[in-house]
């Protein structure tokens, strides 16, 4: 990688989507050995992803995170949402995916101020620094991934090989 950076794994991957960390940020406190960055958030994240794989009750999950159990439906819903970006077949689809997250949480909002619309230009372009890090940890381009990118509802590119959007 570019400069030496800490090449993450998945789960660490997984544990910045989980707490809402751009990868490089993630990376840096991971590289300077931050406990909290290293131990204390994966470990949050692999006890809620086993206790979903368990399908623990929420009281039950609430209970082994030491969180309110109010809270365990959006920490679920926050490591599927995870779990699908970082799963998937690719850095494009990954990107792609994340922006759907951010548009779908967006809607519930009234995006009808220049300073939500900046808020919401300043997601996009984590997600775009995001792309970069996970181009970086497989030593690709953005333009290895053009076809991807550039595909369209109602098209079928079974013929080029890559998937349909739904």
């Amino acid at each position: 990688m570019k400069n030496d950076k800490f090449k993450m794994t998945q789960h660490q991957l997984l544990t910045a989507e989980l707490f809402d960390y751009s990868y490089d940020n993630y990376a840096d406190h991971l590289e300077v050995g931050n406990a909290r960055f290293k131990k204390i958030m994966p470990e949050f994240c692999a006890t809620l992803g086993e206790a979903i794989d368990n399908k623990l009750p929420k009281e039950k999950i609430a209970q082994r995170l030491k969180i309110d159990p109010d809270k365990v439906d959006s920490w679920i819903k926050s490591y599927k949402d995870s779990a699908e970006i970082v799963n998937a077949v690719n850095p494009s689809e990954a990107f792609r995916i994340s922006l759907q997250k951010i548009m779908y949480g967006k809607m519930k909002e009234n995006l009808d101020t220049k300073e939500k619309i900046d808020d919401l230009i300043i997601q996009i372009c984590y997600r775009v620094a995001d792309l970069g890090y996970l181009l970086e940890l497989e030593k690709s381009e953005l333009s290895d991934y053009s076809d991807w990118l550039r595909r369209d509802k109602d098209v079928d590119y079974s013929m080029m090989g890559l998937p349909n959007l739904e």
